[in-house]
């Protein structure tokens, strides 16, 4: 059974290829190639190819991704997913340099302020992982992981008090990390 593929001039021609090929990896792939075909210097092909082969194949998507940051510097989604990348490799310092820039561009998201948050601490830039989970929880006050982090950083800061609270709040939020905080069951 033969099968049509649609001729696109380049991915912004497209009727929502994230959505066709929704589970069918290899379809996708292929289209992003036939994309690059045509036009070489189509980022948005270029990052949707890397998005699929990040969840097989790390070092291609790298490589795909720094691509396409070299034809376009400044879109953020590509940087943040970059930068999640990297920290998934526990590179915190190229991670926490494609995070920042990805809220620089405008993405402000609590959770991607986290991670972030995470990066900084991880390199230990103390005061800008405080600074960032902060502006995390002023995003999402109910986030608990950011608060668990918080805490965190303010217990190694030697701030208990600081460090006491946030962990409370995490523990309101998710009864899981009580366990974590030595705090029991929260009420």
């Amino acid at each position: 059974m033969s099968r049509t593929q649609p001729k696109f001039r380049s991915s912004d021609d497209r009727p929502g290829a994230g959505a066709i090929f929704q589970g069918k990896d290899e379809d996708a792939k292929q289209w992003a190639r036939n994309a690059l075909k045509l036009n070489p210097a189509d980022y948005k092909a270029l990052y949707e190819l890397a998005s699929i082969e990040s969840r097989t194949d790390t070092a291609a998507a790298i490589a795909d991704y720094e691509k396409a940051l070299a034809l376009q510097s400044n879109f953020a989604p590509l940087r943040r997913d970059l930068g999640m990348l990297y920290f998934k490799q526990q590179n915190y310092s190229q991670a926490a340099q494609e995070l920042a820039k990805a809220v620089d561009l405008g993405l402000r998201d609590a959770r991607l302020l986290n991670f972030l948050g995470i990066c900084y601490d991880r390199t230990n830039r103390v005061q800008q992982a405080i600074s960032t989970y902060r502006q995390a929880l002023q995003l999402d006050d109910n986030l608990p992981e950011a608060h668990l982090n918080l805490g965190y950083t303010y217990h190694r800061e030697g701030r208990e008090d600081l460090a006491k609270r946030e962990y409370q709040r995490a523990c309101e939020l998710k009864q899981d990390f009580c366990k974590l905080v030595g705090l029991g069951k929260a009420d």
